[in-house]
């Protein structure tokens, strides 16, 4: 059919045509009458193109689905639009409408008699459309496809995201490990020092935060009986810059590395000189045990920092122990 010789478009103006006796009806057209033949309809049944409008979401917005779209994962509604027709009994029209996710091998199947159709809850990923239509003579149409639909991928779904919350994670890990530690490290520091008169650690120690930090790692993993430690060693196991650990412990203390090193080494053969597991051991191998590569700068250290060389330290302590004396 066409304008010169029937119908126009989808169809014509009723009015513009009239019924005869025989059963024919006469259309109105540019070029006078044409005859319509209903023993002729059936062989001469047409589609018209089938096409797809466009995509409307939960909220009304529309996108046209002529060109790419990229929709939020929200697994709210959405309707799709379609335009089909036949030239039979469009009430009697049905539509078949396909979904496939990602060229998967199976494929959503939905029907609707009217020009759209509603789904909910499509998961993120590239959508291939078909539609075709069957009218009243169920007569189907050639399938029309688009593939320009897209659910976008949640953020919390993406490489970036798992990458987000790990560093998060692995970040928050380390805070709570630190102020553990940091907890833990003030516990040692209480029960090796608190009420002891005697005690070789500086008091700026205990109350400059980032000295007592390094004190409690100190404490924790004895890094002072290595006797080779530099200032190096120390900055990075502290996680601190070599100049400014340097810098904090002479500004704060007035002492070198080595002299703040021996403090440590000094009361841990304080404590080894007094234990009984140690009795086995010299002096000297006390003072290895501790630290000092050399039994002249243990004693020279051990006499800075007690006033009593060591023998007369652990001869006073079991004196006191002896005679109920409190060693504080």
């Amino acid at each position: 059919y066409s304008i010169e010789t029937g119908l126009a478009a989808m169809e014509t103006n009723r009015s513009a045509g009239k019924a005869s006796h025989n059963g024919k009806f006469y259309i109105g057209t540019n070029n006078g009458f044409s005859i319509f033949d209903p023993a002729l309809e059936y062989e001469h049944q047409n589609f018209l193109p089938l096409n797809f409008l466009y995509v409307e979401d939960g909220e009304g917005n529309k996108y046209p689905l002529n060109k790419k779209i990229e929709l939020e994962n929200t697994k709210d509604l959405l309707t799709i639009y379609y335009s089909v027709y036949s030239f039979i009994n469009e009430n009697s029209n049905l539509y078949e409408i396909g979904i496939t996710k990602d060229n998967e091998k199976t494929t959503s199947i939905y029907y609707s008699r009217k020009n759209y159709v509603t789904i909910r809850g499509l998961e993120a990923g590239n959508y291939l459309l078909t539609v075709r239509l069957k009218n009243g003579l169920r007569q189907w149409s050639e399938k029309t496809s688009n593939s320009n639909l897209r659910i976008r991928t949640p953020f919390f779904n993406t490489t970036s995201a798992v990458l987000f919350i790990a560093v998060l994670v692995i970040t928050l890990s380390f805070y709570i490990l630190a102020k553990y530690k940091n907890k833990k490290a003030g516990s040692v520091q209480g029960s090796l020092t608190a009420g002891s008169s005697n005690s070789c650690y500086p008091k700026k120690i205990f109350d400059i935060p980032e000295l007592s930090r390094i004190h409690g790692i100190m404490l924790e993993k004895a890094y002072y009986k290595d006797a080779n430690l530099n200032i190096g060693n120390l900055a990075e196991y502290a996680r601190i810059k070599p100049r400014n650990l340097s810098k904090i412990i002479n500004t704060e203390l007035g002492l070198n590395f080595n002299s703040y090193l021996n403090i440590y080494r000094v009361e841990d053969a304080k404590q080894k000189l007094t234990n009984e597991g140690f009795d086995e051991y010299s002096i000297d191998g006390v003072s290895k045990l501790a630290g000092f590569k050399s039994k002249s700068s243990f004693h020279k250290a051990f006499k800075k920092y007690t006033q009593q060389t060591p023998q007369e330290f652990k001869k006073k302590k079991l004196f006191d122990l002896q005679n109920g004396v409190n060693p504080h």
